[in-house]
Parts: structure tokens; sequence; C-alpha cells
């Protein structure tokens, strides 16, 4: 919706509510990653295939993931938050 899209991010309240005012169909993103701290899984149901089943498929052979902060997406499907896992490098 802006110029120069995530380039354009910012944490300043008054501009983002302004966002709000004019683009109220819009949705807020969120930086994920190591500038977060979190990364998220996208679970949707698109082209044929459903997401739910893919991952309760991979659920079943490698085990349950976590409860975790999740939100219905417009389209049905789900974003699951989590915390990055530390990593040594």
């Amino acid at each position: 919706m802006t110029e120069h899209g995530f380039k354009d991010a910012t944490c300043d309240c008054e501009v983002i509510e302004g966002w709000g005012d004019n683009w109220s169909k819009s949705l807020i993103g969120l930086r994920t990653g190591n500038a977060s701290g979190l990364f998220v899984i996208d679970i949707d149901n698109k082209n044929g295939i459903n997401g739910f089943e893919t991952l309760a498929a991979l659920e079943e052979k490698y085990g349950k993931l976590p409860v975790t902060l999740t939100v219905q997406t417009p389209s049905g499907g789900e974003h699951r938050y989590f915390k990055m896992p530390k990593t040594t490098a």
C-alpha cells in the first residue's frame, strides 16, 4: 500500500493509525526472522491443496507443534507464530 512496500515499515503508532484510516481493508504486516525473533507458519488451502491436511501429515510423522499464538487469515487459513530458535554459527 505504501510507495516502498515493507521498506516503509514503522513502529510509529500515529502513522499506523493514519494508514488504517486510509486503507481500512489492508492488513498489518510483521517483520519476521532474526530482526523480530519470530517466524510464522502460514497454512493455506490453495490450488487444490489443503494446508491443514498437509500439516496434520507432517505432525503425524514428526510430532505435534506446540500450542502458540494463532490467527485466522481472511482466506480461511492460519498464521501460527513461533519464537526463532537459537542457532550457533
